[in-house]
């Protein structure tokens, strides 16, 4: 009896779930999880179990999913459901430009222009781990931007809020996501209960919501989303391969299990693209016996954006009278900086003075700062953060340097060139 309004509280999550699947994201099915779970443990425990504490929890819980879940956030679409066949056939003919490029020449690009109908659009969805400050992020959003007006493009995200999803803010780009904020955002429990739910209900969340919606299904970044969208479709399925995967393995936990799992994985796609030839032959050497068709496709890189945002603020933190050095990249294993932390020490023992910014954020940076203060070179070697805007500081800079372990094509190297 004691458990009685607390299963009927579960009952009914359920069933709003099932009746507003098209409306709500995995953030629900996580909350209707730990809900149930709470309820396992009630029934195990004791009806002791039911404090105040207890009842608090439950009721937060159910707070959420009814605030959070009942239909679509407003200014953001989290939905996942695909426009029915109704609304294909009563939807106007939309009639838009599509840019094709026909003649590039001495950098100056030249461009036609003919009238398509939006119905006749094919419909691409993208996916990705975030849209945070990074390399392979940029590249999408960049890539995403000029494809809109010639596809229908969908970006899917399974963490929300990254820096540059403001930049799809007012295109015909359609953004959707799993959970709303971005990985570092949850606690140490909040990431282990994210990432069982996220193994759990993957299948689920693809079969609901992406598999046979989108005529085309690009994996753009290594890992996870490669590993959703593998599953089977009618879809023409790309893998987009951004590292050295050789290296790769050698620098992610559990590499020997995630290593076997890729290889099956990556046999289900229909294409694989390569930022390099580098990378796509290391690609076949990690997995000789894939047989699944290769491209090289290097990384676009607008250059009249970097240009013109390499002008639009003054980097007052790096000294002008000392030589400089500057660093783009996320703060992992990967990236090699804690080698650049010990050359950095013994230049500086040897009295060559110069200062080093690294520009990035990530897992490592707490190690990163340990090792700083821990050689005394706080005023030389310096975290900046994340930033946005990077091309000031890499025009401002002496050098750009890159340190990495493991690399497919160094997108900013080429950021570098064009500031």
């Amino acid at each position: 009896m004691y458990l009685l309004p607390y299963i009927l509280i579960f009952l009914y999550a359920v069933i709003f779930g099932i009746y507003n699947y098209k409306k709500i994201n995995s953030d629900y099915i996580m909350y209707t999880y730990l809900l149930g779970l709470t309820l396992s443990i009630s029934y195990f425990m004791g009806a002791v179990f039911f404090s105040t504490t207890a009842t608090t929890i439950i009721a937060v819980i159910m707070i959420i999913l009814i605030n959070k879940f009942d239909g679509i956030r407003n200014g953001r679409d989290y939905s996942y459901s695909a426009v029915t066949n109704n609304e294909n056939e009563n939807r106007k003919e939309i009639e838009t430009f599509d840019v094709t490029l026909i003649k590039e020449k001495n950098n100056e690009k030249r461009y036609k222009e003919r009238k398509i109908d939006e119905r006749k659009k094919k419909k691409i969805i993208f996916g990705i781990t975030s849209l945070s400050i990074g390399g392979a992020e940029r590249v999408l959003v960049d890539i995403v931007k000029e494809l809109q007006s010639v596809y229908d493009i969908t970006v899917f995200t399974i963490y929300g809020n990254g820096e540059f999803e403001k930049e799809l803010k007012g295109t015909n780009v359609k953004l959707k996501t799993i959970f709303k904020n971005q990985r570092e955002n949850y606690g140490f429990i909040a990431k282990k209960v994210i990432t069982l739910i996220y193994r759990m209900f993957s299948n689920i969340i693809y079969e609901l919501h992406i598999k046979n919606i989108y005529d085309i299904e690009v994996a753009f970044l290594e890992g996870p989303i490669t590993r959703l969208f593998a599953n089977n479709s009618n879809a023409n399925k790309i893998a987009w391969v951004h590292t050295n995967m050789s290296l790769y393995y050698e620098t992610t936990r559990y590499s020997n299990q995630k290593k076997k799992i890729d290889e099956k994985i990556y046999n289900k796609y229909n294409n694989i693209i390569f930022v390099s030839r580098d990378s796509k032959e290391n690609f076949i050497k990690i997995f000789p016996n894939n047989k699944i068709r290769k491209r090289v496709i290097y990384n676009f890189v607008d250059q009249r954006r970097i240009e013109r945002k390499s002008k639009e603020i003054e980097p007052y933190e790096i000294e002008p009278n000392i030589p400089s050095i500057v660093v783009v990249a996320r703060l992992t294993k990967a990236k090699g900086l804690d080698r650049l932390i010990e050359v950095h020490r013994r230049l500086i023992k040897d009295r060559i003075i110069h200062n080093i910014y690294i520009i990035g954020d990530g897992e490592e940076r707490k190690n990163l700062e340990e090792k700083i203060k821990e050689y005394g070179i706080k005023k030389s070697f310096i975290l900046l953060g994340k930033r946005e805007n990077p091309y000031p500081y890499i025009l401002k800079a002496k050098y750009f340097g890159l340190f990495s372990y493991a690399e497919g094509y160094r997108t900013c190297v080429r950021w570098s060139k064009n500031t």
